[in-house]
């Protein structure tokens, strides 16, 4: 994309700030319009293998990422301080698998969920391991794939360290559409897909994921979290924070909760609540959390996270 734009932006360690790819959350209207007419690829990958390489590069002993462990730390109330022996694979994967899928990291997201199939079409998506399926239409456009190993974790060699019976387990079901839509086999072996991509089933799971009315519908329903969104105002988001803050919400909803009053707790200006006001509200939000945090994962070993009021 450099060479065509007669640029040099891209460098594998800023891939998201400032890579030359388009930003559609700051696009113009007419901008966007033309965006939804270009031609558009992704590349998918063995979900054995990116499970394992995102742990081993973002949570296991390298940890390379800060940002999506610091990430992972706050939205799971993990202790920032847990090592790689104490906080396996085997417990990472449990750990996410008792979220709402919608809501985990995109780096270890189910991928059909990052495609975003309903409401975005592609020309085509390429698996990784069949490397000639993304060349080929790369060069039919001028376009050159480069190597790049920034975030190499030599995950392709490790697979008999990491998988048994019950990491094998935990994976298939978090990943089980991934597997079926992408042609890939259910088994850490057998890394090459042996099957066509199927669109169209993609597109059905989704459709299921997402909600039967589809999301711009759920967007606009009459739920706490829907009132949250709607509104990009912060004193109205407060507002809703505060008329709901003792409803027995879900773990997701109350993350944004949380996470919005800590912010305008920082901000110096307050012109919708007192300082006090804001510190009682972020008290309630807070035990609600904690609550949903329990039921959600309580089922996992308590040791992995920060103590409730910490």
């Amino acid at each position: 994309m450099d060479q065509l734009a007669g640029a040099e932006t891209f460098h594998p360690s800023r891939v998201h700030s400032q890579a030359p790819f388009l930003n559609t959350a700051k696009m113009e209207p007419a901008r966007f319009q033309e965006f939804l007419s270009a031609t558009t690829f992704s590349v998918v990958r063995n979900p054995f293998r990116r499970a394992l390489s995102a742990y081993l590069d973002k949570v296991g002993a390298d940890r390379k990422d800060q940002r999506i462990w610091k990430w992972l730390c706050n939205r799971y109330r993990l202790r920032p301080d847990l090592t790689s022996d104490a906080f396996s694979f085997r417990d990472f994967l449990s750990l996410i698998s008792a979220d709402d899928p919608l809501a985990i990291e995109p780096h270890f997201r189910p991928q059909y969920l990052n495609l975003f199939w309903r409401h975005m079409r592609w020309d085509t998506v390429a698996r990784l391991e069949t490397g000639t399926e993304m060349t080929a239409f790369l060069a039919e456009r001028g376009i050159a794939v480069e190597t790049v190993d920034h975030h190499k974790t030599s995950a392709a060699r490790r697979t008999d360290e990491f998988f048994d019976e019950e990491t094998i387990d935990l994976t298939s079901r978090l990943y089980q559409h991934d597997f079926e839509f992408f042609g890939y086999a259910n088994g850490p072996d057998q890394v090459t897909p042996t099957g066509e991509a199927t669109m169209a089933a993609c597109d059905d799971a989704l459709y299921q994921a997402i909600g039967k009315t589809g999301l711009p519908e759920i967007i606009g329903t009459d739920t706490p979290l829907s009132k949250f969104r709607k509104t990009a105002q912060l004193g109205k988001r407060l507002k809703v924070v505060a008329d709901h803050a003792d409803d027995d919400l879900d773990y997701n909803t109350l993350c944004l909760f949380s996470q919005l009053v800590k912010q305008m707790l920082l901000r110096k200006k307050l012109n919708v609540m007192t300082a006090g006001q804001l510190i009682e509200l972020d008290h309630v939000v807070g035990r609600r959390k904690a609550d949903a945090h329990r039921r959600q994962f309580g089922h996992l070993n308590q040791d992995y996270f920060v103590a409730a009021g910490d």
